[in-house]
């Protein structure tokens, strides 16, 4: 665990700004006067600290960029940031709509660099602000995936939650002309959801399917389907830098190799992407056993 920058530090760049804001505003005249900064007050207590390296972004007063891939779905966040030419200095903590980070308050304009954030633990799934994503379980494919009837199985199971509890869907293709089309059974898991054709490994990377994920506009995302290491996990994390709380479906999942598929598992966790099985999530999207649809969707788990 990396240890938070010190009160001292913190209190020290906020001397500098005052003294800079001071000198600016301040007459010419010798009998100009000047109060003492006020020291930087400690940051509240949170879960954990997060670490990075300084990441730029562009020159502007508000931005809607996210800290690290860790930062998705939180409704606080303590940033360390620095401005071109600057002082690290604290900006306050910051709110989010429905797991969306805010605008950061920056205190200048100009190039900022984000040094490190802390945040609270991860929430757990509802069904209200979540999109499900199924990628690419396709019929020249799913056969040489390791336990692809696994796969196949939970992901259907999943498809069939979300329709009855009315969560969006969407179905990508890697490549169909080479890959084939969706599977029959999960084709017709997924209802009226619409499949949407990719050659990007990312399905963020495709134009077309970031666009209707923005249309659909949830907070959150649930991602199970093929290749684990490759298409799974690019959109995995493309998806949680953008802002989305990504939550990947570990039993829903897999590679043609299993090497690669823990890989790919174990390199999402370190990304602060979460990992459930498909019970978890159904469960967290009931919420209570009293669901109108608990009995139902309890049945297809057993």
């Amino acid at each position: 665990m990396v240890r938070p920058v010190t009160i001292a530090i913190l209190a020290a760049a906020r001397a500098a700004e005052g003294r800079e804001s001071l000198r600016r505003k301040a007459p010419s005249t010798p009998s100009a006067t000047t109060s003492a900064p006020t020291a930087q007050k400690p940051m509240p207590r949170m879960s954990r600290w997060i670490s990075q390296r300084a990441v730029r972004i562009p020159p502007c007063r508000h931005t809607t960029r996210t800290v690290t891939n860790a930062t998705v779905g939180v409704s606080r966040v303590m940033a360390t940031v620095k401005a071109d030419g600057g002082q690290f200095c604290t900006v306050g903590a910051l709110k989010s709509n429905a797991g969306r980070l805010a605008r950061w308050y920056l205190p200048r304009s100009g190039p900022i660099f984000i040094r490190s954030a802390r945040i609270p633990a991860l929430m757990l799934l509802t069904a209200d602000q979540t999109l499900l994503i199924t990628i690419d379980i396709q019929d020249r494919l799913l056969p040489a995936i390791h336990d692809g009837v696994r796969v196949q199985r939970n992901a259907g199971i999943l498809l069939q939650a979300a329709n009855i509890l009315q969560i969006p869907a969407l179905l990508t293709e890697q490549y169909p002309k080479g890959l084939g089309r969706t599977v029959p059974e999960i084709r017709a898991a997924a209802g009226e959801s619409p499949t949407l054709e990719k050659m990007h490994f990312s399905a963020w990377g495709d134009d077309t399917v970031r666009a209707h994920i923005e249309k659909v506009s949830r907070p959150a995302a649930v991602i199970t389907g093929v290749e684990a290491h490759v298409c799974v996990l690019q959109t995995a994390l493309d998806m949680a830098a953008a802002g989305i709380r990504v939550t990947v479906v570990a039993d829903a999942i897999s590679s043609r190799h299993p090497d690669s598929a823990m890989v790919a598992r174990d390199r999402m966790a370190a990304a602060g992407i979460t990992l459930v099985t498909t019970e978890m999530c159904i469960f967290e999207w009931l919420g209570t056993a009293s669901h109108p649809a608990f009995k139902t969707l309890s049945g297809l788990i057993r």
